[in-house]
């Protein structure tokens, strides 16, 4: 008969020498490297009424890149593609976007012509270079829009609002903001995309003209908490392509699609040749209210 102890070495023992075994079968570990995606241009585009082309441009990055915001934003600042040749063709004419800031080009008195089409080219001083395709489609209004204010310890603004389809298949987006409690009561490029003194984006609405009754009307409303009744509200339709509708429906999947200008759509249908994103030229049509008045 064994003792304990014997046995609880022998038993060491042939632990010991199993994982000598395992760890001699062990193949060495492999050194793989995985390549980079090459960067490439990401085009997103807004027409600013009532003739202003605004066009953003970035740079594609790897999900394998360490980029990490540092408190100047410096290290996304660098995803910006600055001093590029961007240019604007249409119906025989040929225009020179001018760079603002922040990878921002504008187009001025652009004319909106309707089934045209209109050739965007863009090339990059660091040798990136894209080019992309759109067209106007007939501008969408509301049937009725009204926002009602219910007052208490948490404010409740609601827009109701009703639409009535165009002819054929469309798709629409609603986009909806506010100054946020600034003392500025204007509404212009800066405020609405993107400037120093940034009114609120509150959310957008997509529709697809299958969501309508049979006899072409729709009617919904929105609810958003947190306004004052100082505060202004913009609210914007567009009658967009069903590419950029589809396109917006996977942006918004994964977040504020207006606010990741810098993000990488690498799985994202695109219509840019050569780059990302999407360029359109959906055409907004704006109403504007005052909570004071309600």
């Amino acid at each position: 008969m064994h003792s304990p102890l014997k046995i609880s070495t022998n038993l060491v023992l042939q632990g010991v020498f199993t994982l000598a075994i395992l760890g001699a079968c062990r193949p060495e570990p492999l050194s793989i490297e995985i390549p980079q995606l090459e960067p490439k241009v990401v085009v997103a585009s807004q027409i600013v009424p009532p003739d202003i082309l605004l066009v953003s441009l970035s740079k594609s990055f790897s999900a394998l890149t360490d980029i990490e915001e540092d408190s100047t934003g410096e290290a996304l600042s660098q995803l910006f593609i600055r001093g590029a040749s961007v240019g604007l063709e249409y119906d025989g004419r040929q225009d020179s976007l001018i760079e603002v800031e922040n990878g921002f080009y504008i187009g001025l008195d652009i004319d909106a012509l309707p089934g045209r089409t209109y050739r965007l080219s863009i090339q990059d001083t660091g040798g990136l270079s894209a080019t992309a395709e759109a067209s106007f489609l007939p501008a969408m209004t509301f049937d009725s829009i009204v926002p009602t204010i219910e007052r208490g310890d948490d404010t409740l603004v609601e827009i109701e609002y009703t639409l009535r389809d165009l002819p054929g298949d469309n798709w629409y987006m609603l986009n909806f903001y506010s100054n946020l409690g600034n003392e500025d009561s204007t509404f212009n490029v800066g405020s609405i995309l993107g400037g120093e003194n940034v009114n609120g984006f509150l959310g957008t609405e997509l529709i697809s003209d299958d969501e309508f009754a049979a006899d072409g009307s729709f009617k919904e409303s929105v609810t958003f908490f947190g306004l004052q009744d100082t505060n202004l509200v913009a609210v914007s339709i567009s009658n967009i392509s069903e590419e950029y509708y589809n396109y917006l429906v996977l942006r918004e999947r994964a977040g504020n699609i207006f606010s990741q200008i810098v993000s990488e759509p690498i799985n994202y249908p695109t219509n840019v040749e050569g780059g990302l994103g999407f360029f359109t030229l959906h055409f907004p049509q704006f109403e504007f209210f005052d909570l004071n008045d309600y």
